[in-house]
């Protein structure tokens, strides 16, 4: 949105034509805060490093390399569990599971979901997003990451790489096309191709999905659709100006769900909120409810 009237193309108009062309989900990259820290959390469990009921404590900021990083929640969230951690969103949290995993175990991870390659869809223009080099990133850049910040992903390269957590690890290349039949039925042309196989397993894909789950039940305001279960994270990322600067008041909120029906959830959603304009920008009240 807006969408594309192929009944009137403004052909008089370059600069919108090439802007209305372009898909965006595939071609622009985008800071995606806090729906990144699932792949934290998915690797921190997957390594033993913590569990739901482990206790964290929440000042409202961590110090890292000796700079202070704040959670979004300044005033602090106090002593939690993790379960809470992810319920509360704290990126403080995060930032101590990052950092427990090190570079080399979270960018091992980040590779094997699918960050920072191209995802093969069949879709032209597909940027592969933006990381650090893992030889130049401090342990500041690491604490930024774990909560989705000095990071940049594609939409669709996003929603395929949390799907192969949610789906136990199994990262599959994403498609438009599924396959075609012949005259007779028969599939001539079948689309589903693997990229890796399991990166994670059952047993962390399953206690993501309770997290996750459990996440968005915390009031049940907002989440409760009759007869399914829902999970999810939100998100609220800074953008950046044309100067490389961070863009005062400009955000892009978002969400990322799924239906949690069984073991092999067949749906999931990212929906983003570019730039909202409501005064509001936290992906929680601004795209969470849609």
């Amino acid at each position: 949105s807006p969408s594309f009237d192929l009944n009137d193309v403004p052909r008089d108009d370059i600069e919108t034509l090439m802007k209305l062309t372009k898909n965006t989900i595939v071609t622009d990259v985008f800071e995606p805060g806090s729906t990144f820290k699932i792949f934290t959390l998915a690797s921190a469990l997957e390594e033993n490093l913590t569990n739901r009921n482990e206790t964290f404590y929440c000042p409202g900021y961590r110090i890292v390399d000796g700079e202070k990083i704040k959670c979004w929640k300044t005033t602090g969230h106090g002593s939690q569990t993790l379960a809470e951690c992810v319920q509360n969103s704290c990126n403080c949290c995060f930032m101590d599971l990052a950092l427990r995993l090190g570079k080399d175990k979270l960018y091992n991870y980040l590779v094997t979901y699918g960050i920072g390659t191209n995802s093969g869809v069949d879709i032209s223009g597909e940027s592969s997003g933006i990381m650090i080099d893992k030889n130049s990133v401090q342990t500041v850049d690491l604490a930024r990451i774990a909560f989705g910040q000095s990071i940049a992903v594609n939409e669709l390269q996003l929603t395929n790489s949390l799907s192969s957590i949610i789906n136990g690890g199994t990262l599959r290349q994403p498609n438009l096309l599924k396959n075609y039949y012949d005259n007779s039925g028969n599939v001539v042309f079948n689309n589903i191709n693997l990229i890796s196989g399991k990166h994670i397993s059952s047993k962390t894909a399953e206690e993501m999905k309770y997290l996750l789950e459990m996440s968005l039940s915390k009031t049940g305001e907002m989440t409760f659709v009759e007869g399914h279960k829902i999970a999810g994270k939100t998100g609220t990322a800074q953008k950046y100006g044309e100067d490389g600067e961070i863009a005062t008041g400009k955000y892009v909120s978002s969400f990322f769900g799924f239906l949690n029906n069984g073991e092999s959830p067949q749906y999931a959603l990212l929906l983003c909120v570019d730039e909202p304009s409501s005064g509001a920008y936290y992906g929680s009240v601004v795209a969470k409810p849609y």
